[in-house]
């Protein structure tokens, strides 16, 4: 029936385990009842997919049809994407990644839309789901501006579109017709799925809507293809990049878009160029400082005054001075990171990189105190000091205030030797 067409959600999962039951319990509890559900795992190597047939095991009568489909090797988002709508039999597609949730009135409001207004795409606006209320607020003052160009005529939003993606692929919603039409996500470039899909949809004519209601609850976590060190994971970079002198910068230049072809050339090659050192950058580097002994201590940085933003001139951070570690197996440390702003909240992404979970944070305001960021207790000073064989990185903007810590730290009775380092801005 036209008012209630079957809708075939696409989870799109690679090493989802962590919260892909909460995508599958967000699809479950759709107020839209003809649903079908099809899990697409880009072969994880985690338990997802058994994560997955459990569930569905234990609810598949929810839906209209249910499937689970695993390639044999790792092929990318594009083609995930693909996989898991070719395999699907609805007449509208939700895609959803499998480390994101729908609210409960998603479909239903979205197929309200297709009855009242008739179109082939539609996009809602995202709502961000992120431990970090600064992050939440950044996030979502981000996409502000991008959902008025949404709300444009055709003619401007292809003339965005050349310029940069302003299209949030997690909230579309598309018909099969559209997606047969353009052929699909561009398998050419598998880990940029989103710009060359947004391309493909206004070179056939359509425009996208904006459905003007937050439908999509989008994760913002380090673990994410799209948040890294320098921004963009670098497989999602150099996709981008190939995408975009292959076909945008054409188009800019056959437009007459001199200014904006020059700015986006400089973009990508000072990205690479800061992609070709991420060899150096923080998360090998402070590998690098706990494991080897070749390091100085803050002492005799403090002492001497020697600066090191030569040698170890980071991206994000720098360390300014470290302490020489031997023989300890960091995964047995309690660490605890001093400052619960920007620099200790980017310490203790680095160190779960390396599956590192600090104990907590320490902060002198006492706001934080009490509160959870990144998902670890803020605490003072005096009640981090009760967790038994701790050790501490200072993590604070101001070198001042950095050494005033660690004196602090020292005439409280912590070792020398358990104060693995300390990281402010050199200028």
């Amino acid at each position: 029936m036209e008012n209630n067409p079957l809708v075939s959600i696409i989870v799109v999962a690679y090493n989802s385990s962590e919260y892909i039951l909460e995508a599958l319990n967000s699809i479950k509890c759709q107020s839209y009842n003809n649903i079908e559900l099809i899990i697409s795992d880009d072969c994880s190597t985690d338990d997802t997919v058994q994560i997955c047939s459990s569930w569905i095991g234990r609810n598949k009568e929810r839906f209209f049809n249910t499937e689970i489909v695993v390639p044999p090797k790792n092929t990318g988002t594009a083609i995930n994407c693909n996989r898991g709508v070719l395999a699907s039999s609805g007449s509208w597609i939700k895609l959803v990644a499998g480390d994101d949730m729908l609210p409960p009135e998603s479909i239903q409001e979205f197929i309200y839309n297709t009855v009242t207004q008739k179109n082939e795409i539609y996009c809602c606006k995202l709502k961000p789901i992120n431990d970090e209320i600064e992050t939440q607020i950044l996030f979502d003052a981000a996409y502000h501006n991008l959902y008025d160009i949404i709300d444009s005529n055709l003619s401007n939003q292809k003339k965005i579109n050349r310029r940069k993606l302003f299209i949030p692929g997690p909230g579309v919603f598309f018909t099969r017709r559209l997606f047969n039409k353009i052929d699909g996500f561009d398998g050419r470039y598998p880990f940029a799925d989103e710009w060359p899909f947004v391309t493909k949809v206004f070179k056939s004519g359509e425009k996208i809507f904006l459905v003007d209601k937050y439908l999509y609850n989008y994760r913002v976590h380090e673990g994410s293809m799209c948040r890294e060190e320098l921004g963009l994971n670098k497989r999602v970079f150099v996709d981008t990049k190939r995408y975009f002198f292959n076909k945008i910068l054409p188009d800019m230049l056959k437009a007459g878009d001199i200014l904006y072809a020059w700015h986006s050339c400089a973009y990508y090659w000072g990205m690479s160029i800061k992609y070709s050192y991420k060899k150096n950058s923080a998360t090998t580097v402070i590998s690098n400082i706990i494991s080897n002994a070749s390091l100085i201590s803050l002492y005799e940085y403090i002492k001497t005054k020697k600066s090191l933003s030569n040698k170890y001139n980071l991206a994000l951070f720098q360390f300014s001075c470290y302490r020489k570690i031997k023989n300890i197996d960091i995964s047995n440390f309690n660490i605890i990171i001093i400052g619960a702003g920007y620099r200790g909240i980017k310490v203790s992404k680095i160190l779960k990189s390396y599956n590192i979970r600090p104990v907590c944070f320490v902060d002198n305001n006492a706001n934080l105190q009490g509160k959870r960021i990144n998902k670890l207790s803020v605490h003072s000073l005096e009640k981090s000091m009760e967790i038994q064989n701790s050790y501490c990185i200072i993590a604070i903007h101001n070198k001042d205030a950095c050494v005033a810590i660690y004196e602090q730290l020292i005439k409280s009775g912590v070792p020398d030797d358990k104060i693995l380092g300390v990281l402010y801005s050199l200028k």
